[in-house]
């Protein structure tokens, strides 16, 4: 009877703010706002010190004085600051405990150890020279970086393969460049070739790397690899990359996204890797039609946002089961409009954007403004059936699948059935999610 009553007032307590929560939210419609101009939008980040670092893109050399390089802005976005960055086509911004890294083209990696503001090139040319050739090294790019193992990966888009370096990019050592190859002879895609009597494998572009229980994964054009630290090499996955450009982690699992349209229902939207290397695909499509551009993706505990190539911008909070759609703002209709970079901070979510008809640059939404939850404490309490009796959090037939977090919503359970036993966890308040019917069914416990 005591632990009935105090799952009830939990509830009820979860109700009332919920309650006070909507009243003020649908006060007003959420809308994007732009807050700088940047021409050639290539990346965005936020620094571990709460700076803004803005890549614009240099495409016209002649221009190198007004734009290109890496911009950083230490109020927020309200005013922004060239830094002194020599403009290499910086993709993607990774930061350490010691630096902040750029991966940049021509073998480029940019360094910065006091939040952006100034910055020192490093370069890998020596570790793929041999692959790439000496006439080829100013075209390289750099695409991904990761840090695993205390060491920060980079991966090439253009055939040099990967390297690492464990001294925060003072020398540099390459991994098997063979084990990254694969062969575009299959399937009769490159008959000539095979005339020719030509080799048929060639070096995968590296578009996107995460690190995910324990391991490192690289994400190809085509192909999936997973690194061996034994061997310095990469293991072919049995998955089908397509461009998966794209990555987060999102309840626990490992999440990524196709960036490039692909109509084709049996593809999944957002695939996904658990725990247990279990490969699979998370909820529903976001938009009516099948379209799997999606060309930006984050999560910061509360939802997983996406920003689609055509679509909109999406994001959910209940394992995709359920989307909203948050286009007021942005110029989707206005032509080219393509997501670069979703980062959120505890105010704003920020969407770095590239397009072609003067609407680059980066926008700013107020969280104050969606339909969000502090991980999962502040969703509407609904759960008639369910029930806990100490032990066991017992949930209806209709259910598809369950999870526990702790107050911090850090995911400590997960099943796929009905009953989800926490008699193991330690006594404290925790809050449960269950998708029902389709539906989210959030709410508290606690533990004794």
């Amino acid at each position: 009877m005591k632990l009935n009553y105090t799952f009830k007032l939990f509830k009820c307590m979860v109700v009332a703010v919920v309650a006070c929560f909507a009243s003020a939210l649908y006060a007003q419609t959420p809308k994007w706002e732009k807050i700088h101009d940047f021409p050639g939008t290539n990346d965005f980040f936020i620094t571990k010190t709460g700076n803004l670092l803005m890549a614009d893109l240099l495409f016209d050399w002649n221009t190198y004085a007004t734009y290109g390089g890496i911009y950083i802005s230490k109020d927020k976005g309200e005013t922004w600051t060239k830094t002194g960055a020599k403009d290499y086509c910086y993709n993607y911004f990774i930061e350490n405990d010691e630096y902040i890294f750029a991966a940049a083209g021509a073998c480029r990696v940019a360094r910065s150890n006091d939040g952006g503001e100034t910055w020192e090139m490093l370069s890998y040319q020596n570790q793929v020279v041999d692959v790439l050739g000496e006439e080829n090294l100013e075209y390289a790019l750099a695409y991904s970086m990761a840090i695993y193992d205390d060491k920060l990966f980079v991966g090439d888009f253009t055939g040099g393969g990967i390297v690492y370096s464990a001294d925060n990019g003072e020398t540099w050592v390459a991994t098997d460049v063979e084990t990254l190859k694969f062969d575009a002879g299959k399937g009769g895609k490159t008959k000539e070739l095979q005339a020719d009597k030509k080799d048929t494998r060639f070096v995968e572009n590296i578009y996107n790397m995460m690190v995910y229980n324990g391991d490192l994964y690289a994400f190809g054009t085509y192909c999936v690899f997973k690194y061996l630290p034994e061997t310095n090499s990469w293991e072919t996955l049995d998955i089908n990359s397509n461009f998966m450009a794209v990555g987060t982690i999102y309840e626990g699992k490992l999440c990524t996204g196709r960036s490039v349209p692909n109509f084709d229902s049996g593809t999944p939207f957002i695939v996904t890797l658990d725990e247990n290397g279990v490969w699979g695909k998370l909820g529903y499509h976001a938009t009516a039609d099948y379209d799997c551009n999606i060309r930006a993706m984050h999560s910061d505990g509360s939802a997983l946002y996406i920003g689609m190539q055509t679509k909109g911008f999406h994001y959910t909070q209940d394992s995709g089961y359920n989307w909203e759609c948050v286009n007021e703002g942005l110029p989707y209709n206005e032509g080219d409009f393509t997501p670069m970079r979703i980062k959120t901070d505890a105010e704003y979510i920020y969407l770095a954007a590239y397009s072609q008809d003067n609407n680059s640059g980066l926008y700013r939404l107020a969280k104050k403004d969606l339909n969000l939850v502090d991980a999962i404490s502040d969703v509407n309490d609904n759960s008639g059936d369910v029930k806990f009796d100490g032990a066991q959090l017992k949930f209806g037939a209709s259910t598809q699948s369950a999870a526990v977090y702790d107050m911090s919503g850090r995911l400590v359970l997960r099943t796929a059935g009905n009953n989800v036993n926490v008699n193991h966890l330690n006594s404290g308040a925790y809050l449960y999610k269950a998708v029902q019917n389709g539906k989210s069914v959030c709410g508290k416990f606690m533990k004794k």
